[in-house]
């Protein structure tokens, strides 16, 4: 039986529990089909891991890693490393920082729009002149229209 959680590999405290203490994912309702494949890291991105881990102190390493995996999108692969170093070493002040960085290149992801979005349409000169036009015809067919 894995003592693990299927999605964040966090040891369970026993096989009974129902639940995920760090995801809070729900035992009984995972569906291992229907889970989406973890992101892995890829032969550049495990060489600069191992140079972090070699060289663990080592700020400019991490940099180096957790660049490369910021530009080809594999943050949470990244995030998975430093996840399980935390597991073996919850004191690591290093994986710590790493992870919380890691929160913020992904928050910072998540929230920067692809494009600015176009200016609303009663901003335009368009909508204005549309305006203007029902207005004036409306007053022409006033003028026109009304009972003498």
């Amino acid at each position: 039986m894995d003592l693990r959680c299927p999605k964040c590999s966090h040891k369970k405290a026993s096989a009974a529990q129902p639940a995920c203490a760090r995801c809070g994912l729900i035992f009984a309702l995972w569906n291992p089909e229907a889970a989406p494949k973890p992101v892995a890291l890829d032969e550049a991105a495990e060489a600069l891991w191992v140079t972090a881990t070699t060289s663990w102190q080592s700020s400019e390493a991490h940099d180096a890693f957790l660049k490369h995996c910021s530009v080809a999108g594999m943050l949470p692969a990244a995030g998975r490393r430093y996840r399980e170093r935390l597991d073996e070493q919850p004191t690591d002040e290093i994986a710590q920082q790493m992870q919380r960085r890691l929160l913020q290149m992904a928050t910072a992801l998540m929230g920067a729009p692809a494009q600015k979005p176009p200016d609303p349409f009663t901003r335009s000169g368009s909508f204005w002149m549309i305006v203007i036009a029902a207005l004036s015809l409306g007053i022409i067919a006033a003028l026109v229209f009304r009972k003498k």
